[in-house]
């Protein structure tokens, strides 16, 4: 089972923060993260999550992913 069991209550500590936004995202978005994939040279994961950054106006983001968005020049990675 390994950290499966950890998700739920992970998810549960994480959406009882007040001030956190939940954003949608679109056909636009996916498409945007697919061309991401082959520009930026990251999954298709990290390829939707740098196109929701880049609408959202997100500058930096709280990640260890430095395998993938570690190499990337924006958004600016940090982690503490």
């Amino acid at each position: 089972m390994g950290k499966q069991g950890a998700v739920e209550p992970t998810l549960e500590k994480i959406l009882s923060y007040r001030t956190l936004e939940i954003i949608d995202f679109g056909e636009d978005d996916l498409l945007m993260g697919a061309n991401n994939m082959s520009t930026e040279k990251v999954d298709f994961n990290d390829g939707v999550n740098l196109a929701l950054m880049m609408r959202m106006g997100v500058s930096e983001v709280y990640s260890n992913d430095q395998k993938h968005l570690g190499k990337l020049e924006f958004p600016k990675l940090v982690f503490e």
